[in-house]
């Protein structure tokens, strides 16, 4: 992989993450313009920084240099949605299953009856049902638009 290939990659998977270079640099400890000289490929980082942009972008360092391998592997956009997700409460955990459920059934073409889960630990109380009949309904009125 080249230098420029690396540089365009990095800066993929840090926009993907919506995280601002500042951002990244602040994690890692340096300057916010050592972050644009990796991404314009005028510089890279060294072996260790690799490591530690592959753990703050949650990519592998496979990933990183376009390596491939023969298993199905996540893009860093998916990755960056896994992220996210691990990061929402229960609550909007809750929510994007009602929603990525509903789509997953809408594309699908088997005959099996509709399945609506949503993770959730604990019990449910009347305020966390409603809103996910809330979502329910609103992906409904998506699909019927």
């Amino acid at each position: 992989m080249k230098k420029w290939d690396i540089a365009k990659k990095l800066k993929e998977v840090r926009e993907n993450l919506k995280l601002t270079q500042a951002e990244v640099a602040e994690k890692i400890g340096v300057k916010h313009n050592t972050i644009s000289m990796w991404e314009s490929g005028k510089n890279q980082p060294d072996a260790d920084t690799f490591i530690n942009l592959c753990s703050i972008y949650g990519v592998n360092i496979d990933d990183l240099f376009g390596i491939e391998s023969n298993d199905e592997s996540f893009t860093s956009f998916e990755q960056a949605h896994i992220i996210k997700y691990r990061a929402l409460d229960e609550r909007g955990k809750a929510m994007v299953d009602v929603i990525l459920d509903h789509e997953y059934q809408r594309i699908s073409e088997t005959e099996e009856p509709y399945l609506l889960a949503a993770h959730h630990e604990g019990e449910w109380n009347q305020e966390e049902l409603d809103e996910v009949k809330e979502a329910v309904s609103f992906v409904t009125n998506l699909k019927n638009k």
